[in-house]
C-alpha cells in the first residue's frame, strides 16, 4: 500500500530521525506533565530515541527491518481505523438521520406500494425552452 523504498538509505535515515524526534518529544512531554523531578525522568524513552538517532546517522541500514515492520503495522492500523471510522460515521450519523426521516417525513424515493394505482409514472416538470435560461442556473 505504501510506496516507499524500504531499502533506500535516505528513507531509513529519515525514518530513524523522525522516530528519534518523536520519542524525544514524548519523553519531554512525559517529564513535563509528571513534574520536573529526576524520579519522573523518562530515561528509557529518551534512550530509545537516542538509539534511533545514532543508528540513523551511523548505520541506517540497521533500521531497515524496523522500518519494514513499522510500515506493516501502519497498514494494519490503516485497515482497522478505516473500518472503525466508517462504522462510527454510519451508526452515529446515517442511522439517526434515517430514523428521523422515517418518523417525520414521507418516503423521498416514493417506494410505497400503491395497489389501486394503474401506473407509478409521474409527469415531469416543464423545462425551459430558451437557451439563455440554462446559462444562469442559480
Amino acid at each position: 500500500m505504501f510506496d516507499v523504498d524500504t531499502n533506500s538509505k535516505s528513507e531509513q535515515r529519515k525514518f530513524g530521525l523522525v522516530m528519534a524526534s518523536v520519542l524525544s518529544l514524548l519523553a519531554f512531554l512525559r517529564w513535563l506533565f509528571h513534574g520536573f523531578a529526576m524520579a519522573a525522568f523518562p530515561a528509557y524513552i529518551l534512550g530509545v530515541g537516542l538509539l534511533f538517532l545514532c543508528l540513523s546517522i551511523v548505520a541506517p541500514f540497521v533500521l531497515g527491518p524496523v522500518f519494514r515492520l513499522w510500515l506493516k503495522f501502519a497498514e494494519v492500523m490503516n485497515w482497522v481505523m478505516t473500518r472503525v471510522l466508517l462504522g462510527t460515521t454510519f451508526f452515529l450519523l446515517v442511522t439517526p438521520i434515517r430514523g428521523l426521516m422515517r418518523m417525520f417525513s414521507e418516503d423521498p424515493l416514493k417506494r410505497k406500494w400503491l395497489p389501486k394505482t394503474e401506473s407509478y409514472w409521474e409527469i415531469p416538470e416543464e423545462q425551459p425552452r430558451e437557451f439563455e435560461r440554462y446559462q444562469d442556473q442559480f
